[in-house]
C-alpha cells in the first residue's frame, strides 16, 4: 500500500470518526450518565490521535490527545457530561473536522495562533480540579478514590502478516501502552521468521510478549487493541498475584521465567485458526463493507446501460432477422433478463440511509435550541431508509430550511408552552419511511401550528390574493413557499427573509418531489417531502405521441382509459376533460405540450394514460403504447438545457432517444390557480419564447 492509499483511508475512516463523534455527543446530551456512549467517543477520538500520527498530522494527534484524556475523566466520572460541557466538546469535535479538512487540501492543518488558543481552552477543562468543575459548567458527580495499587499484565500480541496493508504498526502500539506504564520486558517470538531470500518487507512475522506494569486499570489497556482485536491474537492476563513489593530481582527472573514470556506460536496455521474461531463469535454482529469511489459507481452504471442498450437492440435485429433462431432468442432474453437485474443491483449500491443526514441534523437542531434558549428533544425514526446518494446529498439543504423554520416559528418559548399547558420542552420529529416506490420524508413539530389568519392578512399585504378572498388550507399554505414570503415582522439570524421555504421547495421540485404541510394550531406542524427513491433507474412504459416516443414512470400510472367518442368534453375552446369512472379529469396532449412539428390535423381516439400525483389526477393522450421499458435516466441539462415537463432521456435498444416525462413538472404547468388564463393558456403564454425540443 502506497502513502496515498493510507492517506485516502485514514481520510475516509476520520470523516466517518467525527460523524461518530458528532452524533454520540448530542446523544449524551439526552442521556448524560450513558457509558456506552461515553466509551465510544473516547475510542474514536484515540482512533484519530493514533491515525493522524500515522500520516503525519502531528497537531490533530496533539490535540486529539488532550482531547481523549478530557474524555478520560468523563469515563472515570471524575465529571460530569452536562450541557456546557457538551457544546465545548462539539466545538473541540469541529475543531477536529477543520483541521483534517485543511490537511485533506494539503493546506496547514490550522493557524498557530488558533491552535494555541484551542489548546489552552481545553487544558484550562483538563486543570480544573474535579471538585471545581462546576466552574466551568461541569456538574459534580460522585468521585471515585483515584486508585494507586501496582500491578503486573502478562500481554501476548501476535498479529495477521498483512497487518501493515490496514494502517496498523505494532510501533505505535507499544508506544501507547508505554503512556500507560513500564514495559518491565519485551520479548519478540521470532519463530515465523522466514529465510532472508523469502522475506516481504510488507508483511509481519514478529510477535510479542510483554510484561507490563502499571497502575492503570485492564479496560485501559485493552482500549489500546480495541482496533486490532478483531483480526489478530491479542491476550492479556492479570499476573499480579505473582508478584509483591519486596522481591528481588533473581526472584522477578524466576517468575518471568514460569510465565514464560515469550510463548511460540508454532506456525501461521495456527494464528489462523485462532482467528477462524474468534470469527464464528463475531461474524453475525459484523458484515463486511468496502469503500469504493462514487465516480466508480457512475461509470459502472453507465456501463451497465450501455450493456443493457445493446442487448436490446441485438434482440430487435434477430427478431427482425432472416437468421432468427427461437434458442438463439431464448438465450438472448435470458441474458437480458440478467442484465437487467445486474443493472439493478449495481443501482442497489448506490443507495445509503439517511442516518448520516439525520445524525447531522440532530446538531443542528441542538445549537439552534442553545442559541434561543428553547430546551428542544429530537425524535428520529426511518433512519435506515435508504436513498439514492444523490438525492441524499440534493435533499439535505431543502430539509436545513424547514428544520430551522420548525425551531423558529414553530416551537415555542419555555414559557409560551407552559402558558399552553405544554412541556416546556419542545419536540422536533424526523421520520423517514418508504411507500408505493417513493421515499417520504416528515419534518414535524409540536409547536404553535400555522396562524392560517396571519398568512392570509400576509398575502393580502403583498397583493398575491384580493380582499375577500377565500382560499383553501391548501392554497393558503403554498403562500409560504412563494419568494420573499414571510409571516415574520423582523428578520433575524435564522429566518424572516422569507428565502428558506421557497429554496426547500425548488429544489425538491429539481428531484421529482413535492412538499405537503399538515398543521394544527397549538398542535404543531408537519412538512412531508415526497421523493422517487432514485434518479438513476425506473421502470416506465413507452408510449408513441405523433412520431416521438416518450416514457412515463410505472409508479404514477393509476390506469389506462381508451376513449369513445364523446367521453372527452372541451371547455372554454381549449381544455379537454375525459370521462374516467364517472368522473371527469383534465387531459393533456403532449404534441402540444412540447410543440411537436407538423401534428395531425385531426386529433385522433387514441389511448389515455391515467397518472396521479400527489395532488392531481389527470390523463396523459397517446397515439399508441409500445413496450415496458427499464431505462437509465440522463439528465438533459449536461448536452441541452432543463426543459420543463421533461425528468430526462434514455436510449432505447434501437437507438431511438426516448424523452421521460416528469409528471410532478406537468402538475406544476398545468395547475396553478389563475382564473384569467385558464390552464393550458397560463404555460403557453409563460413560454412562448421557449425553443421547441422537436425540430423536424
Amino acid at each position: 500500500m502506497d502513502q496515498k492509499q493510507l492517506f485516502d483511508i485514514f481520510l475516509s475512516e476520520a470523516d466517518e470518526l467525527i460523524q461518530t463523534i458528532e452524533k454520540d455527543l448530542v446523544a449524551l446530551d439526552s442521556s448524560p450518565d450513558n457509558a456506552s456512549l461515553i466509551d465510544e467517543l473516547f475510542r474514536a477520538v484515540h482512533t484519530i490521535k493514533s491515525s493522524a500520527a500515522m500520516v503525519g498530522f502531528e497537531k490533530t494527534s496533539e490535540y486529539a490527545h488532550l482531547l481523549e484524556n478530557l474524555l478520560e475523566r468523563l469515563r472515570n466520572n471524575t465529571m460530569g457530561a452536562t450541557k456546557e460541557l457538551i457544546s465545548f466538546l462539539l466545538s473541540c469535535g469541529d475543531f477536529l473536522k477543520r483541521m483534517l479538512e485543511n490537511g485533506a487540501q494539503g493546506r496547514d492543518e490550522c493557524d498557530p495562533d488558533e491552535f494555541n488558543k484551542m489548546k489552552e481552552t481545553l487544558t484550562q477543562h483538563l486543570d480544573t480540579p474535579a471538585e471545581d468543575t462546576s466552574r466551568v459548567g461541569i456538574k459534580e458527580r460522585e468521585v471515585l478514590p483515584a486508585s494507586k495499587k501496582i500491578s503486573y499484565y502478562k500481554i501476548s500480541m501476535a498479529f495477521q502478516k498483512n497487518l501493515f496493508l490496514s494502517g496498523h504498526d505494532p510501533l505505535l502500539l507499544l508506544l501507547e501502552l508505554q503512556e500507560l506504564g513500564e514495559l518491565a520486558r519485551i520479548e519478540p517470538n521470532l519463530s515465523r521468521l522466514p529465510g532472508i531470500h523469502e522475506i516481504s518487507p510488507c508483511d509481519l512475522y514478529i510477535s510479542w510478549g510483554i510484561l507490563f506494569k502499571t497502575e492503570h486499570s485492564i479496560t485501559d489497556i485493552e482500549d489500546v487493541f480495541i482496533f486490532v482485536r478483531e483480526n489478530n491474537d491479542i491476550k492479556i492476563e492479570d499476573v499480579s498475584d505473582r508478584f509483591h513489593k519486596d522481591l528481588g530481582i533473581s526472584e522477578v527472573d524466576k517468575i518471568l521465567e514460569e510465565l514464560q514470556i515469550a510463548e511460540e506460536i508454532t506456525s501461521e496455521q495456527e494464528l489462523k485458526e485462532t482467528l477462524q474461531e474468534q470469527k464464528k463469535t463475531t461474524a453475525p454482529l459484523r458484515q463486511s463493507t468496502v469503500r469504493v469511489k462514487t465516480e466508480k459507481l457512475d461509470r459502472l452504471v453507465n456501463l451497465m446501460e450501455e450493456m443493457t442498450i445493446g442487448l436490446d437492440g441485438l434482440f430487435l435485429l434477430l427478431d427482425g432477422s432472416a437468421i432468427r433462431s427461437g434458442k438463439i432468442l431464448e438465450k438472448l432474453e435470458h441474458l437480458i433478463a440478467v442484465g437487467r437485474e445486474a443493472q439493478e443491483q449495481v443501482m442497489m449500491t448506490r443507495m445509503f440511509p439517511l442516518e448520516a443526514t439525520f445524525s447531522r441534523f440532530q446538531r443542528m437542531i441542538r445549537d439552534l435550541a442553545v442559541s434561543q434558549d428553547k430546551p428542544i428533544r429530537v425524535t428520529i425514526a426511518g433512519a435506515d431508509t435508504e436513498l439514492d446518494k444523490d438525492i441524499v446529498e440534493k435533499i439535505e439543504d431543502p430539509l436545513k430550511h424547514i428544520i430551522r423554520n420548525c425551531v423558529d416559528h414553530g416551537i415555542e418559548s419555555p414559557e409560551e408552552r407552559k402558558t399552553k399547558g405544554k412541556p416546556e420542552e419542545g419536540v422536533v420529529s424526523l421520520k423517514a419511511y418508504q411507500k408505493e416506490g417513493r421515499i417520504y420524508i416528515e419534518i414535524g413539530d409540536d409547536g404553535r401550528g400555522l396562524d392560517e389568519q396571519r398568512v392570509l392578512k400576509k398575502a393580502i399585504s403583498r397583493n398575491f390574493i384580493s380582499e375577500g378572498s377565500t382560499p383553501t388550507k391548501e392554497e393558503l399554505y403554498n403562500f409560504l413557499f412563494l419568494p420573499g414570503f414571510s409571516t415574520r415582522d423582523e428578520v433575524s439570524e435564522i429566518s424572516g427573509r422569507g428565502v428558506g421555504l421557497d429554496v426547500a421547495q425548488t429544489n425538491v421540485s429539481e428531484l421529482g418531489g413535492t412538499i405537503d404541510i399538515v398543521s394544527e394550531k397549538d398542535k404543531g406542524t408537519t412538512f412531508i417531502i415526497n421523493l422517487p427513491m432514485t434518479l438513476a433507474i425506473i421502470k416506465a412504459m413507452q408510449i408513441r405521441v405523433e412520431k416521438e416516443s416518450f416514457l412515463i414512470p410505472f409508479s404514477v400510472i393509476a390506469g389506462l382509459a381508451q376513449p369513445l367518442p364523446g367521453d372527452i368534453k372541451t371547455i372554454e375552446t381549449k381544455e379537454e376533460l375525459i370521462n374516467f369512472h364517472g368522473e371527469y379529469i383534465p387531459l393533456i396532449r403532449l404534441e402540444e405540450v412540447f410543440q411537436i412539428e407538423d401534428p395531425s390535423e385531426e386529433k385522433s381516439i387514441g389511448i389515455v394514460i391515467i397518472v396521479e400525483s400527489e395532488r392531481k389526477r389527470f390523463g396523459i393522450f397517446a397515439d399508441d403504447i409500445v413496450d415496458e421499458q427499464q431505462v437509465v435516466i440522463k439528465t438533459l441539462e449536461t448536452n441541452f438545457r432543463k426543459v420543463p415537463g421533461i425528468a430526462g432521456g434514455t436510449i432505447l435498444g434501437d437507438g431511438q432517444v426516448s424523452l421521460i416525462i416528469d409528471i410532478y413538472g406537468l402538475e406544476k404547468m398545468f395547475f396553478k390557480k389563475d382564473d384569467k388564463n385558464g390552464i393550458i393558456g397560463e404555460w403557453s403564454q409563460d413560454n412562448q419564447e421557449e425553443p421547441r425540443i422537436f425540430e423536424g
